[in-house]
Parts: C-alpha cells; sequence; structure tokens
C-alpha cells in the first residue's frame, strides 16, 4: 500500500511536468495547429490565426521590454534612495547628538543652579529641559521606498503615450 502512494505520486508529478512543458511549448509559439491536420495557407480564417499568432509574440515581447526597462528604472531610483537615506540617516545622527549635548549642558546648568541656591522651579519654566520631539532635534522622516508597481505603471504610460503620438501622425498623413 506504501508503495503504490510513492509510485502514484511520482507518476503524478512526472504527468503534471508533462502537461506544464507542453503548455509551455504552446504559449511560445509552438504549433498554430495542433491538431494535426493541414492547411490551406490561402485560407482567410488560417490568415487571421497566424496574424493574431504574431501580434500575441510581439505583444509578449513589448511587454517583456517594458518590465526589463522598469526594473532598470527601479534599480536607478532604488540607488538615488539609498544614498538619500544614507545622508539621512547621518543627519539624524548628528541631530541625536545634538539633542544629547544640549541635555548634558541643561543638566550641567541645573546643577549650577542649585549649588547657588537658586530658585530651581523658576530657572526650569525660564529654562526647558530640551526634548527629543523639538524641532530642531527631530528625526527626519524616511522618503518613501520606490515601488516596482509604481514604476511599471510610468513606464506603461510612456509607452501608450509613444503609440498614440504615432499614430496620430499617421492619422494626419491620410
Amino acid at each position: 500500500m506504501v508503495l503504490q502512494r510513492l509510485y502514484c505520486k511520482q507518476v503524478r508529478g512526472q504527468l503534471g511536468g508533462m502537461e506544464l512543458k507542453e503548455k509551455k511549448k504552446k504559449e511560445k509559439g509552438g504549433k498554430l495547429h495542433s491538431d494535426g491536420l493541414l492547411r490551406v495557407l490561402t485560407n482567410v480564417q488560417f490568415h487571421k490565426e497566424v496574424n493574431e499568432h504574431h501580434n500575441a509574440l510581439a505583444a509578449a515581447e513589448a511587454a517583456k521590454a517594458a518590465r526589463q526597462q522598469a526594473q532598470e528604472e527601479r534599480d536607478a531610483a532604488l540607488k538615488i534612495w539609498k544614498k538619500g537615506e544614507e545622508e539621512r540617516k547621518k543627519r539624524n545622527e548628528e541631530r541625536y547628538n545634538a539633542w544629547r549635548a544640549a541635555e548634558a549642558q541643561w543638566e550641567e546648568d541645573k546643577k549650577a543652579v542649585k549649588m547657588s541656591k537658586g530658585k530651581l522651579k523658576d530657572w526650569t519654566k525660564e529654562h526647558p529641559k530640551p526634548k527629543r520631539n523639538d524641532a530642531a532635534y527631530k528625526n527626519e522622516p524616511a522618503a518613501p521606498k520606490p515601488k516596482v508597481t509604481d514604476i511599471i505603471n510610468e513606464v506603461l504610460e510612456g509607452i501608450v503615450e509613444e503609440e498614440d503620438e504615432g499614430s496620430e501622425g499617421s492619422n494626419d498623413e491620410d
């Protein structure tokens, strides 16, 4: 029983692999008619199918090129974003260090007031303790990371606009 299950699992895997392989062959442009019958090359329906097939291949190639272009643009945008992110982190580190220094200075001034036997309560009202959320010490917010979908949409819009401009030019000539 166990051996039979293992064998069936193996055969199912092989069958699934064969089906995927056949499907990929058909998608890549394999044969137009898989029924094995001969076709007359002058048949209108056959010419229509050939044209549709070529158009589908061209559209797939254009989509592939658009995805590649979008990936290259995303890589460039990501490189710029990373550089900006590093600079922002350095500035935030400087702000943090400035806040620590201001806080230490405030503590020293507070001790000096205590030693001089001045009124600490009045002094703290006039000189509030520096807070991390003060505008001078607060961290800069991070810029959003570039997304693939945004870049792909921009590339596709650019392609559509180019096609529209090309078709408008051909209409003007008629």
